[in-house]
């Protein structure tokens, strides 16, 4: 995963009090780890489905679901339950539902390259780490991390285009 380190290189901290500047070298890590594995995960049960999308093709069935799709996702509810659970917020998870499983991968930006890393943090318990790429356009993310009972947990994600100042709630 050393390619996640060069993610942290080039990280603006503007909006950051002095005093917490040094934090990013704790919470980036712990955030675009979470994310790698969210990744990693996500690739395999896309393999899975392929596998399943081909037996289908060469059976020549159309318009059905592989039989085996169900136990597929199931899975991979129970493995992103499992992987985001000690990272998340209550909140969050209680919002958090499977996704398509597709490729590529929802942060396939931490392989690729970050455009930008913006890290925020002005109270002891609260950060923002905004996320931007590109992709045919550019795109960001928002990941609001809170101190809950000693421990940093992902509370809210946002998403939006580069170009809008707005940004819409999302899941992990």
């Amino acid at each position: 995963m050393d390619f996640l380190h060069k993610s942290f290189e080039n990280v603006n901290l503007d909006s950051t009090l002095e005093k917490y500047r040094h934090m990013k070298d704790e919470l980036l890590p712990f955030l675009f780890e979470l994310l790698y594995k969210i990744s990693l995960l996500e690739e395999e049960m896309s393999i899975w489905m392929n596998k399943l999308k081909a037996e289908k093709d060469a059976l020549g069935i159309v318009g059905q679901t592989h039989v085996d799709e169900p136990k597929v996702w199931a899975e991979y509810e129970r493995r992103m339950n499992e992987l985001i659970t000690p990272f998340c917020a209550e909140s969050l998870l209680k919002t958090n539902t499977p996704r398509a499983i597709q490729g590529p991968p929802r942060y396939h930006y931490l392989r690729s390259g970050c455009e930008a890393v913006y890290f925020t943090m002005k109270s002891p318990k609260r950060a923002e780490v905004e996320v931007r790429w590109i992709r045919g356009m550019e795109y960001k993310e928002k990941f609001v991390l809170t101190k809950i009972d000693d421990s940093w947990k992902v509370k809210d994600v946002q998403t939006g285009y580069g170009w809008d100042d707005k940004f819409k709630s999302f899941r992990i």
